[in-house]
């Protein structure tokens, strides 16, 4: 049993006062991602973290090479593409947000 003298404070508090978006010394997500008794959430699988990443890429190098081959004849499909690059590359920045995310 600890000593209650020495108790490891969970939470970095800023400007004095308890907020919901104080981070926890253990795990770095804000106080309001944690449960109603402060246990940490689960961290991310590898898999989960990597699948926008991986979806990204795919989307933007899709969309490039179709936009490459010239297949943009008709407003619509020019639409399309960039949609599918603007997408992929939200993806890719979530990928990699995720992935750098400390477990």
């Amino acid at each position: 049993m600890m000593s209650p003298t020495h108790v490891d404070q969970q939470f970095q508090t800023f400007g004095g006062g308890v907020s919901n978006l104080d981070r926890c010394n253990r795990c770095g997500a804000p106080r309001s991602a944690h449960g109603a008794d402060w246990t940490c959430p689960p961290a991310l699988s590898r898999g989960a973290s990597a699948a926008p990443l991986i979806t990204g890429i795919l989307l933007v190098l899709t969309g490039a090479a179709l936009w490459a081959a010239g297949s943009t004849e008709t407003k619509a499909g020019a639409t399309l593409l960039s949609i599918a690059i603007l997408v992929g590359v939200t993806l890719l920045v979530a990928g990699v947000i995720l992935a750098r995310r400390p477990k």
